[in-house]
């Protein structure tokens, strides 16, 4: 971590969480409507304090879009940047002399490092979810502590990429290759992710007798022919998920343990488009997307996460036990 400290990129790392987080806290309610710090954002009889929907708005705010775009992306990308360099740089010569000098195995210098990464994606993202938590007591009167759950899961998540980061960053000691393998992993797992979405939304709405026009599914009351190749097609996706690891859905699985379905009552599985509308959406959008998002259970989705891992972190430190410094 004392490398870390000297870093101005780690530093800005916890800033900009902070920043987020008092962000969204600034974000409040009156007797007019929405309110952005000391600004009035928006003049709507339904969005003053004390209504349901602006309670619905700002809990959505933080479930729809600040969980999988900021906390399931850009603090992770941001963290990825921050710690790529660790072990290369541990590795080069006059900085690993100097850490093997002291009596200690090379495994546990090996894990000691790769935790102190984890500690050190785990820290802003304390701070910001204790932020959310406060500021949805404050301004929604939901007091949730399972908002906390998504410091454990989204340093599983960058933890997905960095065991892959560290095992090419030993293997090569280059940076700038581990920092490209790794973003090639990552987009090769959202490409997965997005495709796999796709074929299975087109097989659940045809098999529900579903046609999409426009923004809106239309039930047929027929069931539709499904292409034989589209199964073919999806079940090979399928496959192929229990090899890939799968950051994207781990992220949304954050979104998944948050339930506010007590809180958010007919507008559960709504989009901030549908708040935006004031109306819930059309009961057949809703219960596709809440089935969409619960298509996987917790288990195929973590496993081969965690396998993934062991695997990247044997072999990492087995190269990093035995090469010759």
């Amino acid at each position: 971590m004392k490398l870390l400290r000297a870093r101005k990129l780690f530093w800005i790392v916890v800033g900009i969480s902070l920043v987020v987080g008092l962000l969204y806290a600034s974000i409040g309610f009156n007797e007019e409507g929405a309110t952005f710090l000391w600004f009035q954002v928006a003049r709507n009889e339904l969005l003053v304090e004390g209504t349901e929907l602006s309670k619905m708005f700002y809990i959505l705010l933080f479930t729809n879009f600040i969980i999988p775009h900021w906390l399931g992306f850009l603090a992770v990308l941001l963290s990825i940047l921050t710690s790529c360099s660790v072990f290369p740089e541990l590795m080069k010569e006059g900085s690993i002399e100097t850490v093997l000098s002291k009596p200690v195995s090379r495994w546990k210098i090996f894990f000691v490092k790769y935790l102190g990464m984890l500690g050190f994606m785990a820290a802003p993202l304390t701070l910001f979810c204790l932020i959310v938590f406060l500021a949805l007591g404050l301004r929604a009167e939901v007091w949730k502590w399972e908002v906390f759950l998504a410091v454990p899961l989204l340093t599983f998540v960058y933890s997905i990429l960095y065991s892959f980061a560290v095992f090419v960053g030993v293997w090569t000691r280059s940076t700038l290759f581990a920092l490209l393998a790794t973003m090639m992993l990552w987009g090769v797992c959202f490409l997965v992710h997005l495709t796999e979405l796709g074929f299975y939304s087109r097989i659940r709405n045809a098999n529900a007798g579903l046609v999409q026009e426009g923004l809106e599914l239309v039930d047929t009351g027929e069931k539709q022919e499904v292409p034989e190749d589209h199964l073919r097609y999806y079940n090979l996706i399928r496959k192929s998920t229990w090899v890939l690891p799968k950051p994207r859905k781990t992220t949304l699985l954050t979104k998944r343990f948050l339930i506010f379905d007590d809180e958010l009552g007919e507008f559960a599985g709504v989009s901030l488009i549908g708040i935006g509308a004031q109306v819930p959406e059309e009961g057949i959008m809703r219960e596709a997307q809440i089935e969409a998002e619960k298509r996987m259970s917790v288990v195929e989705i973590l496993l081969p996460s965690a396998l993934f891992q062991v695997v990247m972190l044997g072999m990492g430190g087995w190269i990093f036990a035995r090469r010759d410094f």
